[in-house]
């Protein structure tokens, strides 16, 4: 739940995405405050919005974008995700500033 918290943050900033940001945050702060009972007919009809809000991110954010939104929300993207297309759109919608490069130590584990 936190990967989808972390990705609301950076669309979010976007203001083309704003709205769909809203629509994520509130769908998942629903769905976590119904972890702690039985579903009812509210925490269903937040389920049944969530594939309404995946063809909006669809239709807005082309999918080397998402993938990479996703992987560093997990824990780090690898840098041959970070092709043309995606810098040209974080550039072009103004969140570029929110990434940084940065080296792996010797050792140490990708989770």
């Amino acid at each position: 739940m936190n990967e989808v918290l972390n990705l609301v943050q950076v669309l979010a900033a976007v203001p083309s995405l704003a709205d769909v940001a809203g629509k994520i945050d509130s769908a998942a702060s629903e769905l976590q405050r119904s972890r702690r009972a039985l579903p009812d007919e509210r925490s269903a009809a937040v389920l049944e919005q969530i594939p309404a809000m995946q063809e909006q991110l669809r239709t807005r954010v082309p999918q080397s974008v998402l993938n990479f939104l996703l992987a560093t929300t997990r824990v780090s993207a690898d840098l041959d995700m970070l092709t043309t297309e995606v810098i040209d759109w974080l550039k072009a919608n103004g969140i570029s500033a929110q990434f940084r490069v940065v080296a792996q130590k010797r050792g140490a584990q990708r989770g």
